[in-house]
């Protein structure tokens, strides 16, 4: 490729040093120019290093290119005081634009390669090479402070503190969003955003509201778990985020090790609904009452109206348990409802209306059944109409009810106070009494049927 009116321009106490591939080294005065024609190439690569004498201040490069897109290259590198190079632009076609080398001493190393194929002749209103202009950057300076008023464009790679890398690179720094009179601090901040890298931690960033406690988003104290809390994630402290993710993709809140895909160590509220797909754990650091989910209605205001339902599994004075409570807008202090209304002990007993059943179901109020079945443990009470069977004289049994205030096999009212009545039994017994009266009667009609042939025969 032929390269017609190449331009350096240097400016402001700029030394050049021009190196072009297989060529001599030019030294370069402050603002001479340097028009430098090649003929065709093949292949060809020049290289020119850049080095600026002064020290406080950037070099600033203007470039314009216009070359055969992705045949034709120019690279500007930064280097730095080792010689070590970044690559701080690389295109192709027809660019212009403006880079600046933001390291201490201002260097840049400029390359361009070239396959050979373009020829400016050829076309010269496509194809028309390349201009670089170097300059020192007047308004900035390395080793003071750096004010813009208004806008501000920058076309490229932005470092602080280090070689740019990323479009936005600061090394061993914090960077702060200030709030409007607040006072920023090394460590603490009134308002706005701190990024920092401890060497015990990985990257988090603070949240800054208050002077010496801010939120912080980032890894936890020498652990890979991310979280969410209060307090500086440097500071071995920080032991109890509000929001916690670990290594297994477990989230707990208000725990830094959570033991399920969602871990919460204290209440629940839910507008709507809370659903879980496999399981749902509640767990609360108290023998007594433990976990707790509260279920709410806030339609219910009035008196006796359960506004909110808590489930409980309880422990200690309230017995192993879990139990269904009932809470009205007032509440319990002020004399509202405040009640357990359904218990499942752990033995899997249940009460209604007590908390302390002592059978399988165990009910302190009324039944209403439309229908009650009853399985009996032992048979029916038609073994009376057996041959078998001895039936008590009535005389016995007019002896028994009067030294003992009921009949035979029928638990007595201190019995049914103290025990309790089954039902079974009960209306097995009475169907015994029945059939035992029952052929009472018909005992006492054959004596009446006989008494009455006998008159009749005299």
């Amino acid at each position: 490729m032929k390269i017609q009116n190449l331009f350096l321009t240097i400016l402001l106490f700029v030394v050049i040093v021009i190196n072009p591939l297989n060529a001599a080294t030019y030294t370069i005065n402050q603002n001479d120019i340097i028009s430098l024609t090649t003929g065709y190439v093949n292949s060809m690569t020049e290289i020119w290093e850049v080095v600026s004498t002064v020290t406080d201040k950037p070099l600033k490069i203007t470039y314009s290119i216009g070359t055969e897109t992705n045949y034709d290259y120019l690279s500007i590198y930064a280097v730095d005081n080792n010689g070590y190079t970044n690559r701080i632009l690389r295109t192709s076609g027809t660019e212009s634009g403006v880079v600046s080398a933001i390291i201490p001493n201002g260097r840049a190393l400029i390359k361009f390669t070239s396959d050979g194929s373009v020829c400016y002749a050829s076309n010269p209103t496509t194809y028309w090479g390349i201009n670089i202009t170097f300059s020192v950057d007047e308004e900035t300076s390395i080793n003071e402070n750096l004010s813009v008023t208004g806008n501000s464009f920058i076309n490229g790679k932005l470092g602080i503190g280090g070689y740019p890398n990323q479009s936005l690179y600061v090394k061993n720094g914090k960077v702060a969003i200030q709030d409007v009179g607040a006072t920023v601090s090394d460590e603490a901040y009134n308002g706005g955003l701190m990024i920092t890298k401890p060497a015990t931690s990985g990257q988090y960033i603070n949240l800054v509201r208050e002077t010496t406690y801010p939120w912080s988003i980032g890894t936890v104290y020498n652990t890979s778990t991310f979280a969410i809390g209060k307090g500086y994630m440097s500071d071995a402290a920080f032991t109890a985020p509000f929001f916690n993710i670990d290594t297994k993709g477990n989230v707990g809140i208000g725990t830094t090790v959570p033991t399920a895909k969602l871990d919460v160590r204290g209440a629940i509220v839910a507008s709507a609904q809370i659903k879980a797909s496999y399981e749902l754990i509640v767990s609360k650091n108290d023998s007594n009452i433990g976990g707790t989910i509260i279920l709410e209605n806030p339609t219910k205001t009035g008196l006796r109206e359960a506004k909110e339902w808590k489930i409980f599994n309880m422990g200690g004075t309230y017995g192993n348990s879990l139990q269904f409570w009932a809470y009205d807008s007032i509440g319990c202090s002020s004399g509202g409802m405040c009640s357990n209304r359904f218990t499942i002990m752990d033995n899997g007993k249940v009460g209604i209306g007590t908390s302390t059943p002592d059978n399988l179901l165990t009910v302190n109020g009324i039944i209403h059944a439309k229908e009650i079945k009853v399985d009996l443990t032992g048979s029916l009470a038609d073994y009376v109409f057996s041959p078998e069977y001895e039936l008590m004289p009535l005389q016995e049994v007019e002896s028994f009810v009067k030294t003992n205030n009921h009949l035979p096999d029928v638990p007595s009212a201190a019995e049914v106070k103290e025990n309790g009545l089954n039902m079974g039994e009960m209306q097995n017994k009475l169907l015994q009494k029945v059939e035992e009266l029952t052929l009472y009667v018909i005992e006492q009609q054959k004596q009446i049927d006989e008494l009455k042939k006998q008159l009749l025969e005299k």
